[in-house]
């Protein structure tokens, strides 16, 4: 049983690979760091401070792009080249794993399935890494039309897309990036939706990559919004958050700027990460088994609580423990304020389907929660912070 959910981030400029540097990343909660290169003086201090490499360039990279690379993995990267690559590789005890791509189109995944065996048999301890698009990327854009959206994905439909991703390509796990200050929120909660599907039905664990930085250089994500990406994430039964970036891949405000110094963005990280992982230390003892949006405050029925209400749009995932048929737990968040302009404390309402011990995890810890003499359970919740009610029979 894992101990707690893993938390990672995009890249790691150069001028940030100190001692320093690399202890204040520990220190913000993450584990590990995507996109790094195979620098062994790095290593070493990834190593000591217990934070994982997954590497870039140790094998041939792949970019879907915008449709005009469909289709040509096979061509491109043919399985000799991955042979070339190993032949050459320096291994080190901090590589966890390798990248062998970012958003393919349909048309690549079966032959990154057979990248993936190979990769088994050249690298047997690194597990390759592989993310998908997101929806607002293709046919939810309206600026693209939708054969060209079809064909940057290959199929029409997101869950199709996952479905084929699972069915293909021989991993534990679907991971796919999200960037919902840069799209919608509409898109976002039916991707997570989409993607969680797929994992329950082809038992993959899901890895979801959401933002700390902004597209726009003048705004800086609030710790709600940040709050709100990763427990509507865990919601879905989120078993791997990343964020983008650390250090500058792509847009503004990261955790780094180009001098090496850390932004606001970091601390407001730091905290957001150590109520992820509080939370996360029961969350990781169970799987999601469905989520239901509540609008409006209309009662939702999970397995085994009912009638759970809270705020006008709040997020809920309905869990199951993972050895113990008779445990159970649902995980809150309370979504109507997604761009943090007036944040308030919710009271959430829930009843019962026979429970005992019942007990109520937030970031800060355990939640007091009331226990009335018509049997229903309150407690309150702030805006887009996450909650983690758990009972047994």
């Amino acid at each position: 049983m894992k101990k707690n959910i893993l938390v990672g981030a995009y890249h790691l400029q150069k001028n940030a690979r100190d001692e320093e540097h690399i202890k204040d990343i520990k220190d913000c909660g993450i584990d590990f760091i995507i996109g790094m290169e195979n620098d062994t003086a790095a290593l070493d201090l990834f190593e000591k401070y217990g934070l994982g490499a997954i590497v870039s360039g140790a094998v041939p990279g792949w970019w879907g792009g915008f449709g005009e690379n469909c289709g040509k993995l096979r061509d491109t990267n043919p399985l000799s080249k991955y042979e070339e690559y190993a032949a050459r590789f320096v291994d080190h005890p901090a590589i966890t794993g390798l990248c062998i791509g970012d958003e393919p189109s349909v048309l690549d995944l079966p032959y990154f399935g057979e990248v993936v065996e190979k990769m088994k048999e050249l690298f047997p301890d690194k597990l390759p890494y592989l993310n998908l698009y997101p929806g607002y990327g293709v046919e939810f854009d309206t600026r693209r039309d939708f054969t060209a959206a079809e064909k940057q994905i290959g199929v029409s439909d997101f869950s199709e897309y996952f479905a084929e991703y699972c069915k293909s390509v021989p991993l534990p796990y679907l991971s796919f990036d999200h960037y919902v200050y840069s799209s919608c929120r509409e898109c976002f909660e039916s991707d997570l939706s989409s993607a969680s599907w797929a994992c329950r039905e082809y038992d993959r664990e899901l890895w979801v990559v959401l933002q700390v930085n902004s597209k726009e250089p003048n705004v800086c994500l609030s710790e709600n919004m940040l709050r709100y990406q990763a427990f509507t994430a865990m919601a879905y039964g989120a078993d791997r958050i990343t964020w983008a970036c650390c250090s500058g891949g792509w847009w503004h405000n990261n955790l780094l700027d180009p001098e090496g110094r850390w932004t606001e963005q970091y601390e407001k990280l730091k905290r957001v990460n150590r109520e992820i992982k509080r939370i996360g230390e029961r969350y990781v003892n169970y799987r999601n088994k469905a989520t239901t949006v509540s609008f409006f405050g209309v009662p939702v029925n999970c397995t085994a609580f009912k009638s759970v209400t809270t705020g006008d749009h709040a997020v809920i995932g309905d869990m199951v423990s993972r050895t113990d048929p008779n445990a159970y737990a649902m995980l809150i968040c309370p979504a109507e304020d997604i761009y943090d302009n007036s944040p308030k404390v919710h009271e959430v309402s829930f009843r019962t389907d026979g429970l005992e011990n019942i007990a109520v995890i937030g970031g800060e810890g355990i939640i007091p929660y009331r226990k009335h003499t018509d049997g229903t359970y309150t407690f309150p919740l702030e805006s887009s912070h996450g909650a983690l009610v758990v009972g047994n029979r």
